[in-house]
């Protein structure tokens, strides 16, 4: 081989390694482009499941707050159900018996508790255009009367309140009472009474 032989020769095989290069660069590219394309489809799985989880967490905060004021609304339910049926425990009741009437001026009115809760005081009061006054003590100066004032007070308990009248023979009063439990609540209670002689109430029947 003469010089221009050999120098093809080392042309040729020049060719030969850069071409060789050139495609294991090209196929170190591919496969580079392939791993990246397999990371984001990676990436975009993780964020997609991520995104599920944000939306999922979401949702089940939302439905435990839901069963939070659903709970505080039963309990305020609850609550107030204990509530009024202390109040309706606690709420005093009374008998207080029409008096037989003929026409005297001197009418006894019977009170009883009968349902409630104890009382640090209890006061009675009775009004009428025909009534003088009253007393707890018959035996007292009934004109006009002051409020009758009886402590610590429970069913059970009996009291007579004596009312004086004009002279009449068909009249109506008002007895009230009212009520202070030992935790300050209070109560009031009105029983209207129509007093009328047995002689008229028969005649008009």
């Amino acid at each position: 081989m003469d010089a221009g032989d050999w120098i093809a020769v080392v042309a040729a095989v020049i060719a030969s390694g850069s071409m060789g290069v050139a495609l294991w660069q090209a196929r170190e590219a591919k496969e580079s482009r392939h791993a990246a394309q397999a990371q984001a489809a990676a990436a975009k799985d993780s964020a997609e499941i991520a995104e599920a989880g944000v939306k999922q967490a979401q949702r089940s905060a939302a439905a435990a707050e839901e069963q939070t004021r659903a709970t505080v609304e039963q309990l305020a339910i609850l609550r107030e159900q204990v509530a009024e049926q202390r109040a309706e425990k606690d709420n005093p009741q009374f008998h207080i018996p029409r008096p037989t009437f003929s026409g005297e001026d001197m009418v006894p009115v019977d009170i009883t508790m009968v349902a409630g809760t104890d009382l640090r005081s209890l006061t009675v009061s009775v009004t009428g255009k025909d009534v003088q006054g009253f007393s707890g003590d018959p035996r007292s100066d009934i004109e006009g009367g002051e409020p009758i004032v009886c402590p610590d007070v429970a069913i059970g308990f009996e009291t007579t309140v004596w009312v004086s009248l004009h002279d009449t023979l068909d009249t109506s009063i008002l007895v009230r009472i009212d009520c202070e439990a030992a935790d300050g609540r209070k109560w009031a209670r009105q029983q209207p009474m129509r007093l009328m002689h047995h002689a008229i109430r028969d005649y008009g029947h």
